[in-house]
């Protein structure tokens, strides 16, 4: 909006542009990983989870590019990368201690790449 553009437009238009860059980012990924990373699960799920932690990580810095000042979006965008690869990994605090938490904040597990990737380590 400083631009003078339409917020929508402008977000539909970067989607549009960055489609292709997310699947390819996670085609390579997927191709680099399924070489040395012991996986249980089919291709498919493995490569989907690869994709929505690739469209998950583009909307947070359209997130954070939006919201924060542009000074400090390295500093945001490093801790919205920690909070989801260090917090909600399952490491600390423990899969096990998450279990007993409230469903309020329980969920935020469930929905982690990291723990869904743990997940298909373990099937």
């Amino acid at each position: 909006t400083s631009s003078g553009m339409s917020v929508l437009p402008y977000y539909f238009a970067k989607f549009l542009i960055d489609f292709p860059r997310v699947v390819l980012g996670a085609t390579a990924y997927f191709l680099a990983l399924i070489m040395f990373f012991p996986y249980s699960q089919s291709w498919s799920s493995f490569y989907g989870v690869i994709l929505m932690m690739h469209f998950y990580s583009f909307a947070v810095g359209y997130a954070v590019s939006n919201t924060v000042p542009y000074a400090k979006f390295a500093l945001y965008g490093i801790f919205c990368s920690l909070l989801w690869s260090m917090v909600l990994a399952g490491v600390s605090p423990s899969i096990e201690n998450v279990a007993n938490y409230p469903p309020i904040i329980a969920w935020l597990w469930n929905v982690s790449v990291s723990f869904n990737l743990i997940l298909m380590v373990d099937d």
